[in-house]
Formats: structure tokens, C-alpha cells, sequence
């Protein structure tokens, strides 16, 4: 191989389990990267959930890989069977392929995912990514209530209002980051932060057939668009608030609780 593995070619390979592409990747790519950044400074979270799966668009695999690095034990909640038991299935093809390794996940079917009535345990980390946007509005306060019950740190992705491209082709309605602000802002005594996130020098939309995937992939164009896509990920963080707003593909919202 002319250009060595990189971190957002091992993520593109999970995406292609999932079904999903290099659009996939470099999300996950820039949010793995918020999240070990904004983490570091305190000890590796010994139990992870994942309060909720993507309503639409992949299954949140970056997340996993969290759990991996961090030996943490990890539960997924969801209140669509179907949806986990299809996580289930993507996740141990992952893991016959070689990711995974040494994770044990926890699928628990929930009846309600705003009360979470099944879910017993607490956390040091709760993470969900486009989620937020099919909770109706006023059921949102309880949700983050009961995450903050639940857990030590809070992490949401949501799908940005301010970049109706991304809306056109994502088909899922959005938040605006004032909404992310807003709601992180509900566990008092926090320390919270917002912003723009996944913000790929290509427009929403292009897709490729499963087969033009997986050629693309061993193909050396693709790899050498890959080594430099990774190079242009690195730069987001220092990319301007004013500049991303319309052009960010998600928002999000950190919460660290004071517990």
C-alpha cells in the first residue's frame, strides 16, 4: 500500500459494514476526535451508554470504538427492537472481521426512551447522536433529566437547522445550536460546551452503490483522497463559528455534571 493506514481509513471500513460511506467516516473521524479531546483530562469512563441509535443514518460505530479504547463496559438503550438487533448483527460482522475485540456490548430494549424505566444502572458517560431531533420539543427537558440521573457526563449530536442542504438530503429535521445550548444548560452547575461539527469539503448527497464502495476502497485514488481528507479533518477545530454555522453538518452539545 503507497499511503499507510490512517485513523479515518479504519473508520471508513466500519462505515462500509454499516452500510454506509466516506461521508459516515469523516463524521465519525471529527466527533471521535472532539470526544478524546474533550475527555483526556479525567479517567477513561469504566461504563458507557449509548442512550439512543441514530434515527436513520448508521449505528453510532465510533462510539463503540470508544468503548473499545477505553475497556469500558457498554449498553445501548433503544426503544426500536428492530433497530438493535440490526446493531446487534452489523456489530458482531464487525467483530468477525476483527473490530471489536474484547467488547461485549448490552442491548436493552427499552418501552420508554425519554424515562429509560428499564435502566438501572448509572454511567460516566452518556452519548446519542441524531436522536435529539425526533423527541418532541417539550419531552426534551425530561429526557436530559433523566440522562442526568443517570450519569456523570452528557454528550448529544444532533443534525444542524442552519444547513438546509444537509436537512434536504438527510431528510431528518434539525437544531439549531441556541436549542443544544439551551437544553445543556438544564443540568445546573455544569460545565457546557456547543458548537458545529463535521463540516466535509464535499456537499451532502453523493452516494455510491454498495459495489462502487468496496471498489473504491482498495483503490489507490481512494486511498491517497482518504490521507487527505484526514489532513483536512484535522483542520475543522480551528475552523470559524460564523463560517461553519451554515456549512456543519451536526451540532452538539458537552456536559460535564457536577456530581
Amino acid at each position: 500500500m503507497l499511503f499507510p493506514p490512517t485513523a479515518l481509513q479504519l473508520l471508513h471500513t466500519l462505515t462500509l459494514i454499516e452500510g454506509e460511506g466516506l461521508g459516515m467516516a469523516y463524521e465519525y473521524f471529527v466527533r471521535r476526535r472532539l470526544l478524546l479531546n474533550w475527555y483526556r483530562a479525567r479517567p477513561y469512563p469504566q461504563r458507557l451508554l449509548i442512550a439512543g441509535l441514530p434515527e436513520k443514518h448508521g449505528f453510532a460505530f465510533d462510539f463503540f470504538l470508544l468503548a473499545q479504547e477505553w475497556t469500558a463496559e457498554l449498553v445501548i438503550v433503544d426503544e426500536r427492537p428492530h433497530r438493535l438487533a440490526k446493531c446487534q448483527r452489523l456489530v458482531a460482522a464487525a467483530q468477525h472481521q476483527g473490530y471489536f475485540h474484547n467488547l461485549t456490548p448490552t442491548y436493552l430494549p427499552v418501552t420508554d426512551l425519554i424515562h429509560l424505566p428499564e435502566l438501572q444502572q448509572t454511567f460516566d458517560l452518556a452519548l446519542s447522536a441524531e436522536l435529539l431531533q425526533r423527541i418532541p420539543s417539550e419531552w426534551v427537558p425530561r429526557f436530559w433529566h433523566t440522562l442526568c440521573q443517570r450519569t456523570k457526563a452528557i454528550g448529544l449530536f444532533a443534525p444542524n437547522a442552519d444547513n438546509p442542504a444537509h436537512q434536504l438530503y438527510s431528510h431528518l429535521p434539525g437544531l439549531y445550536l441556541d436549542d443544544m445550548h439551551t437544553i445543556a444548560l438544564m443540568a445546573h452547575e455544569s460545565q457546557v460546551r456547543v458548537g458545529y461539527l463535521d463540516i466535509p469539503p464535499f456537499p451532502p448527497g453523493v452516494s455510491r452503490s454498495p459495489d462502487q464502495r468496496e471498489q473504491a476502497a482498495a483503490g489507490l485514488f481512494n486511498q491517497l483522497s482518504i490521507w487527505l481528507l484526514e489532513l483536512y479533518a484535522r483542520l475543522e477545530p480551528y475552523f470559524g463559528r460564523r463560517w461553519s454555522r451554515g456549512r456543519a453538518h451536526t451540532v452538539y452539545a458537552l456536559a460535564t455534571l457536577a456530581k
